[in-house]
């Protein structure tokens, strides 16, 4: 996309590790859930060729997004090093996000952002004993600082 536009300004959207992955389950969860007898049976061979089981929540799955993550952020910050003022890295739940995109791409903010921006992304609702899953996988890849946004 970079070499198509050039001069155009790129935002990477993210947000601490934990919520984020407490929030893919919860979102693999509702997929799995809408799905038809018919559906699941079609993935869960997929499912158990890529994970070696049925299980859409395991702790295997859970740290393979952890590396999947910081391999793409890593990726993104790594093309964009040398590209000052191309790339704005923007935590979904920093108060001050509205301002800092706003400045980013040169933009007034209206009124209406400026009262928005009081507002961060809803926290994600545990469900299931998921914090115990994505806490054991942070704990299997050594993460600390489980509010770590970026480079986790």
């Amino acid at each position: 996309m970079h070499q198509a536009y050039p001069e155009a300004k790129f935002v990477l959207n993210t947000r601490p590790l934990r919520p984020w992955l407490i929030s893919r389950l919860l979102w693999m969860d509702e997929l799995y859930r809408h799905m038809s007898q018919f559906e699941r049976r079609l993935a869960n061979p997929v499912v158990r060729l890529l994970w070696g089981n049925d299980s859409y929540y395991d702790q295997n799955r859970v740290v393979a997004w952890i590396h999947e993550r910081r391999a793409y952020h890593q990726s993104v910050l790594e093309f964009f090093r040398h590209k000052p003022g191309k790339l704005l890295v923007l935590d979904l739940e920093d108060s001050a996000k509205l301002e800092r995109l706003g400045d980013f791409l040169q933009l007034e903010l209206s009124e209406q952002a400026r009262e928005q921006k009081k507002t961060n992304v809803s926290k994600p609702q545990d469900k299931e004993g998921y914090s115990d899953l994505v806490d054991s996988a942070l704990k299997k890849v050594g993460v600390r600082d489980w509010g770590e946004t970026l480079y986790e």
